[in-house]
């Protein structure tokens, strides 16, 4: 086991990162009765998880069936230029782009974007042509979730 600062993780650091994944809003006692210990010692353990940066941040995952209507595209990128730096930046600071995978065989990049518009889809369309042509491919049902 990796040792972080004072302590080592043990089984119960890694159970509560588990319930803090399938919910980040859980209560410090749902997590104490969960793991049998009370609610303080959980924040605790949960604060030394936080100082040393094994809990980086909280988030939330967005049931988007419900939230509202979008597209999953999956972009195949064809680099014509070597500004591979540039171009991971442009796709960085881009809220709709959702994975950038580089990849072999066919292309160089393959993107996973969600767009609520076209507009938005063939902004960023246009934004990759700078850098190299693509071939696009729209989801239209999501069989399994990981």
């Amino acid at each position: 086991m990796k040792q972080y600062g004072e302590r080592q993780l043990d089984s119960v650091d890694y159970q509560i990162l588990q319930l803090l994944k399938k919910d980040a809003k859980m209560s410090m006692n749902q997590i104490g009765e969960e793991v049998h210990m009370t609610g303080q010692a959980v924040s605790k353990r949960i604060a030394f998880l936080q100082k040393n940066n094994i809990i980086q941040r909280y988030t939330i995952h967005i049931n988007e069936q419900i939230y509202g209507d979008y597209t999953i595209s999956f972009i195949r990128v064809y680099m014509k230029s070597t500004e591979h730096i540039k171009f991971r930046k442009l796709l960085q600071d881009k809220e709709e782009v959702l994975e950038i995978h580089r990849i072999s065989g066919e292309g160089c990049y393959l993107l996973k974007v969600r767009t609520y518009d076209q507009q938005t889809l063939a902004t960023l369309l246009d934004e990759i042509l700078q850098y190299g042509n693509y071939q696009i491919s729209q989801s239209i049902e999501q069989v399994k979730e990981v």
